[in-house]
């Protein structure tokens, strides 16, 4: 039996620890819904391409780190939100576009992996 610990996810964990910081960013200089949910998509999906078989997990913890720099920046003075509503409804709606990038990304990997 496999572990489920790969050191490719391990490896890959920063890259979602990453991109949910700057997803977080993106929500709080934007001025429109927009440009977050596209970053997020994008971003997602990468993650999702990058473990076809557990990029659920690679996608949580970008969920994870979304919401806790919101909270991070939303508390301090880090980063000063250009318009606090779309920061706040971008990083709590932006949930939904993490998880279905993950797996639109992980279903298009692993389609064209078996393919060849």
């Amino acid at each position: 039996m496999k572990p489920f610990f790969t050191p490719d996810l391990v490896r890959q964990l920063p890259v979602a620890v990453v991109s949910g910081g700057i997803i977080a960013m993106v929500c709080f200089k934007s001025t429109t819904v927009h440009l977050p949910f596209f970053i997020n998509v994008l971003l997602s999906f990468g993650l999702g391409w990058l473990q076809p078989r557990k990029g659920w997990v690679l996608a949580l913890v970008q969920v994870l780190t979304l919401l806790v720099a919101y909270s991070l920046f939303s508390n301090s003075d880090i980063v000063v939100a250009t318009d606090p509503r779309i920061a706040k409804f971008t990083t709590y709606m932006g949930i939904f576009p993490t998880l279905t990038g993950a797996f639109v990304g992980a279903l298009l990997g692993r389609t064209l992996k078996e393919s060849k």
